[in-house]
């Protein structure tokens, strides 16, 4: 079953779409920290992006914790000092130390407490590419599908009374640790960490074990699109001409992708134009007309301005920096 937006939903969330890149297409992944203390009468946060100083903000005491957004993303969210009240689709919860929430993707969250003590909480934000698989095995229907769906509840609370919260509060840190410290092959140990947090999750019973009521079409359906746009990327391809190719309506293809792949159609096209424009750029002395052309984007602009919101960089400035 497709679930459908409400098209007042969707404008209430798009008005709260958080404009900011976790992660890219190869790695879409990131870490946050928030240090709040209380000096005063006044507050002064302290913002820490991917393991950088993002600097910090002074307030009068009125200054949110935590202001609301949503993302794509899914979130898991923890308090290592403190307490505040977050909302999560209108739902209010106390967090306090070692409390973890796992908030699922495209729903609104955020807080405007009056915090009365210091606060240091934590996130890590990732996109279902990072645990999915394009094959609807076992794995995907029981564990991860669930985890991004938008037909079950907003979130999952696990407060640190709960028996293996603990457990979980130290694996959550232990990834933010791996991520910070890098090294060669981080990015394997961080994802076992991740899935080892899934894992500690089903045990506790807050995820079910029941396959979610499944499509019998949808495996064939991401293989057969994704290997039209693989074949047709470099030319321009609209959106109605993929949902003909699998006779479909634009309407209802839109709605089927987005549950078969957890992105839109758009996404996912500049997603593979970007890959293989990121190969061109890293071991070609193309021009970037040229890759631009090659790879299907309009224009030589919008694929920098592209490139630049995947990769964090013009893709003149990337190439010099991959062949140092």
């Amino acid at each position: 079953m497709i679930s459908q937006m409400d098209p007042m939903d969707f404008t209430r969330r798009s008005k709260y779409k958080e404009p900011i890149q976790h992660g890219n297409a190869f790695f879409p992944f990131s870490t946050h920290e928030t240090d709040i203390r209380l000096r005063e009468g006044k507050t002064f946060h302290t913002f820490f992006m991917n393991g950088a100083n993002f600097g910090g903000l002074v307030g009068l005491g009125q200054e949110p914790p935590l202001y609301f957004h949503c993302h794509r993303e899914l979130e898991l969210f923890w308090v290592c000092k403190g307490m505040a009240r977050i909302s999560i689709e209108n739902e209010e919860i106390q967090v306090s130390k070692g409390d973890v929430v796992l908030i699922r993707p495209d729903r609104i969250h955020g807080s405007n407490d009056c915090l009365k003590e210091d606060l240091i909480y934590r996130t890590i934000l990732f996109s279902y590419e990072f645990v999915g698989s394009m094959e609807n095995d076992v794995i995907r229907q029981n564990y991860i599908d669930p985890l991004f769906s938008v037909t079950t509840g907003s979130y999952i609370f696990l407060t640190s009374e709960q028996q293996d919260c603990e457990r979980l509060f130290h694996l959550l840190n232990d990834a933010y640790s791996v991520y910070e410290n890098g090294g060669k092959g981080f990015e394997l140990l961080l994802k076992a960490r991740i899935l080892e947090f899934f894992y500690e999750v089903v045990k506790c019973g807050k995820i079910s074990q029941t396959p979610e009521q499944t499509d019998a079409r949808i495996g064939s359906f991401m293989k057969d699109i994704n290997h039209y746009i693989t074949k047709n990327y470099t030319n321009r391809i609209e959106l109605g001409d993929a949902a003909k190719h699998v006779s479909m309506s634009k309407g209802y293809f839109c709605r089927y992708f987005k549950h078969a792949f957890h992105m839109t159609f758009h996404e996912y096209l500049t997603n593979i134009r970007l890959r293989e424009a990121e190969n061109l750029v890293r071991t070609t002395h193309l021009g970037m007309e040229e890759i631009a052309f090659r790879t299907g984007f309009s224009n030589s602009n919008y694929f920098t301005v592209s490139f630049k919101k995947h990769y964090h960089m013009i893709p003149t400035k990337y190439r010099s920096e991959v062949n140092l």
